[in-house]
């Protein structure tokens, strides 16, 4: 691929790639979005850059494209529904690319006590209360929100796709009693409790109970 395209891949992502499972990682944590292999990989130039493809969104809405602008471990940039006419940056780094990708699915969406709101914005004081009591973990930017926020705590996780319009949380954790702690702490941030509903079997009798106990 290398000598195809006449380029030496920045060594994170040569290092990545060259792991047997790599591409595999890629797959199993995202919603079904293709990687695309080294062997079909491309370079295309887009306001003086150069921008490697390496995934497609399902359905065609966004690309996403490492940037070789000559660092070891390059930022990763997200073309979002205009044909590779307006990129945005995404992650800081390839590293940090794949490391927001296991963290969302490894610790929020293939967790057994899922719940999720759509719900307002986020905002400031929602931001700083989470700040204050969780662990602060890697932001991206530019797909599926204009910020993707993600927090953790001992068993549990936060991920919120914040839009200027609305705010996608996801709250999970692998049992009950830790989902139901959570929620009840984070329950009137942004009075975030009362948009969610459940997107697991454990996180539905999780909102169920709680709704007895309402008054």
């Amino acid at each position: 691929m290398e000598n195809r395209l006449g380029i030496v891949l920045p060594p994170s992502v040569r290092q990545w790639y060259a792991l047997q499972d790599g591409i595999k990682i890629l797959a199993e944590h995202s919603n079904e979005d293709p990687p695309i292999p080294p062997e079909n990989f491309s370079v295309i130039e887009w306001q003086s850059r150069k921008l490697l493809p390496i995934r497609h969104e399902n359905q065609g809405v966004c690309m996403w494209a490492i940037v070789l602008d000559g660092t070891e471990d390059p930022p990763v940039y997200v073309d979002v529904d205009s044909g590779g006419k307006l990129w945005q940056p995404l992650a800081p780094s390839f590293s940090a690319y794949v490391y927001s990708c296991v963290w969302d699915y490894r610790l929020v969406f293939k967790q057994p006590a899922l719940v999720q709101a759509q719900n307002g914005i986020f905002s400031r004081s929602a931001l700083d209360g989470l700040t204050a009591s969780w662990n602060v973990e890697l932001q991206t930017h530019g797909w599926p929100g204009s910020t993707q926020c993600r927090f953790a705590k001992e068993r549990a996780a936060i991920l919120i796709w914040s839009s200027k319009d609305q705010a996608d949380w996801f709250i999970a954790s692998p049992d009950e009693c830790t989902l139901e702690s959570v929620l009840c702490a984070v329950w009137d941030l942004d009075s975030v409790g009362r948009s969610l509903y459940g997107c697991s079997a454990m996180g539905e009798a999780v909102l169920e109970k709680l709704a007895r106990s309402q008054p």
